[in-house]
């Protein structure tokens, strides 16, 4: 079995309470399955990640930033799969110069609709270390659309759920093993 993938994530627009809208920053990850690929009940991995600063000023930093994702999947009862996932980031902080540690935390439900396509519901946070932004909360939904063992599209909309969350964006994502 395939147990890496390259995933290219394109943040297609964004929108924020009142100001700018546009294309987002763009992400590239890697990740490797340590075990359960797909096969078995449970599943954990490893990805890190960069971010190219592809957003326009007024939507993104304009700096590099990177991370490490460790995603935990598992079986639920009636064909649902479910999953947790811990994500620390290296971010830049807004003052300029430095970097600070952010956490993300997500749990997602996701059931078949075909034998290809599946959607999904994701409850994440993100908490910033040190650098005086608010927490931040969003509610995801979306399909994913498996084109062949080695490639999957997926997407979705990204809904803010408090005042520091960025109001909706729709996004588009493609992965292949290898």
């Amino acid at each position: 079995d395939d147990f890496t993938d390259l995933q290219l994530v394109l943040p297609l627009y964004r929108h924020t309470h009142g100001g700018p809208e546009g294309f987002g920053d763009v992400e590239i990850r890697l990740k490797r399955n340590l075990w359960g690929n797909d096969q078995g009940s449970t599943a954990l991995a490893i990805m890190p990640f960069i971010k190219i600063p592809t957003a326009s000023a007024d939507l993104g930093n304009e700096k590099w930033e990177a991370g490490l994702i460790v995603p935990y999947a598992f079986s639920l009862p009636r064909e649902w799969q479910a999953a947790v996932m811990a994500q620390i980031d290296l971010a830049a902080d807004s003052a300029g110069g430095g970097y600070h540690a952010v956490f993300l935390n997500s749990v997602t439900a996701s059931h078949g609709i075909t034998e290809s396509t599946a959607f999904f519901l994701e409850l994440v946070s993100v908490l910033s270390m040190g650098s005086g932004a608010e927490d931040e909360a969003y509610f995801n939904a979306g399909i994913t659309w498996a084109a062949d063992s080695s490639w999957q599209l997926d997407g979705g909309i990204r809904a803010g759920l408090t005042s520091a969350s960025v109001d909706f964006t729709p996004f588009l994502g493609i992965s292949t093993k290898f």
